[in-house]
């Protein structure tokens, strides 16, 4: 038997002009992100004062009704309402032959496969190349997803097999509330999974051709040899089902069942959360999580920018890395100088956003960012006058 090795090294040297090509090249990609991060900025907090606008208007709209009857008087309007959302139709998954009474029946599905990881390390060596060090580990892990190991790097000896099932979700469409049917994105909004412990009736209505390949376990099949040593291609199969539960939302009633609200600005709101609930309760919950959305998409908008002004940067710590202190000591600094640079123009973005949208906010916020902008020219001129110095 070959056993292959874990873990591969490859050494890769760059040339002092090589770096410099690939530097002028990696700027023009920056001069290009740095425009889409403003944009992303931009839209994100357009999206942000218009959901929250939205919001506002479909708070003071909404109106509480009860479960147990349709009021023609509503039809249009958007309704708050809560109650137990239940169904008796009975979801069933064919291909393992198993079903339950639920909101909704997930299929989870997971093969054992090779993974791999890829590290690299970047040394500058002496008249400005570069010396890089990238390691390819592998190991095994259980995924959901299918990998494709035909992409690795080494794929010999880590070869994934196909996935013979794939991970599958039902959906009930006979829910209720009362005297209301639930619409397809309602039902979808519903928690509480809870895991479906299956039954001598489930294994005894398996398919003839899997009952021999697929052995119980405490969280549903498993089709390998032994679930304490798992080998490649290994499948865990686990079913979960959304009981009937409690639930508290708003939407626009239409008939006897929901479709979302759509506020004067053009935004869609039917917003569900579990238990009981007012208006406003549901209302600050979906806010909360509007902020959440708000400032991970501000992140990842900063975040690209610093990198943009870093590859913009980046042709200056090559040109330098002659002399490899000197070029740690320019990357560095282009490195802050990008972080200020990115700090100033996402503030004045986000500023001149809350001018247009929210104008009480967004001034003092201006402000903020202008300081951030005037800390990045100072430092720009210090390292000025450092690369005077040094010549």
């Amino acid at each position: 038997m070959i056993i292959m090795p874990s873990s591969f090294t490859e050494v890769t040297n760059t040339g002092y002009a090589s770096r410099i090509k690939n530097a002028v090249v990696g700027g023009v990609v920056g001069v290009v992100l740095i425009p889409g991060s403003l944009m992303l900025l931009w839209m994100n907090e357009g999206n942000s004062a218009k959901s929250h606008a939205g919001l506002s208007e479909l708070s003071k709209l909404a109106v509480t009704v009860p479960a147990d009857r349709v009021d023609v008087e509503n039809e249009g309007k958007p309704v708050h309402l809560t109650g137990k959302a239940t169904t008796e139709e009975v979801l069933k998954d064919e291909r393992f032959q198993v079903s339950a009474t639920a909101l909704r029946l997930t299929t989870r599905v997971e093969m054992f496969q090779w993974r791999e990881s890829e590290t690299t390390e970047t040394k500058t060596t002496a008249g400005g190349g570069e010396k890089t060090v990238t390691t390819y580990e592998y190991e095994k892990a259980w995924s959901l997803q299918p990998i494709d190991s035909s992409l690795f790097r080494h794929p010999e000896g880590h070869e994934n097999p196909p996935m013979p099932y794939e991970s599958a979700e039902l959906l009930t469409k006979e829910a209720t509330v009362g005297a209301f049917r639930l619409n397809e994105d309602l039902v979808r909004q519903i928690g509480g999974e809870i895991p479906l412990e299956l039954t001598v009736d489930h294994r005894a209505a398996l398919p003839e051709e899997m009952r021999e390949g697929l052995k119980d376990s405490d969280s549903g099949y498993y089709q390998g040899e032994d679930p304490s040593v798992p080998a490649v291609g290994d499948l865990r199969i686990a079913f979960s089902v959304v009981p009937p539960a409690l639930i508290s939302f708003i939407a626009k009633q239409q008939g006897d069942t929901f479709e979302a609200f759509v506020a004067r600005n053009g935004k869609r709101f039917s917003p569900l959360r579990m238990g009981e609930l007012s208006i406003e309760g549901v209302i600050a919950a979906e806010r909360s999580d509007l902020k959440i959305l708000t400032w991970i998409l501000r992140l990842v908008g900063l975040i690209l920018m610093v990198i943009g002004f870093a590859m913009i940067f980046k042709p200056l710590a090559v040109v330098s890395s002659f002399l490899p202190f000197l070029g740690d000591i320019v990357a560095a600094g282009t490195f802050v100088m990008a972080i200020l640079i990115s700090l100033g123009l996402s503030l004045t973005t986000i500023a001149v956003a809350w001018v247009f949208y929210r104008p009480l906010v967004g001034i003092p916020l201006l402000l903020v960012a202008v300081a951030f902008l005037m800390m990045a020219l100072r430092k720009m001129g210090k390292a000025k006058k450092l690369r005077v110095a040094t010549a």
